[in-house]
């Protein structure tokens, strides 16, 4: 299984940032070799980037739910909701709650 991250933007100052990439001298990453150009550009970019707005692992939730993207927020409000009333109702000796869950 891959490792998921998502970009935090929670704390994402966003004049911070601009004035960050005001700072780098793209100029002086420019060079003959096109490869190692891109390369620093893109270093430089992701350095700021992830200072503004770090990658966070998703956590175990996250990682099962993203792996079945079928299971919408609605299913799962539907399933939580289903076994609550399962445990309160199934689990009791009471005729009338047994028949108001089924």
């Amino acid at each position: 299984m891959a490792l998921l991250t998502s970009t935090n933007f929670r704390q994402f100052n966003e004049d911070a940032f601009h004035q960050d990439l005001l700072t780098v001298d793209f100029k002086s990453l420019i060079s003959d070799d096109v490869n190692g150009s891109i390369s620093a550009i893109v270093d430089n970019l992701r350095a700021i980037t992830d200072r503004h707005a770090p990658l966070r692992k998703a956590s175990k939730r996250q990682r099962k739910r993203l792996e079945r993207p079928w299971i919408s927020k609605a299913i799962m409000h539907s399933i939580k909701q289903k076994h609550k009333l399962a445990k309160s109702h199934l689990h009791n000796t009471d005729p009338s709650k047994v028949k108001e869950y089924i």
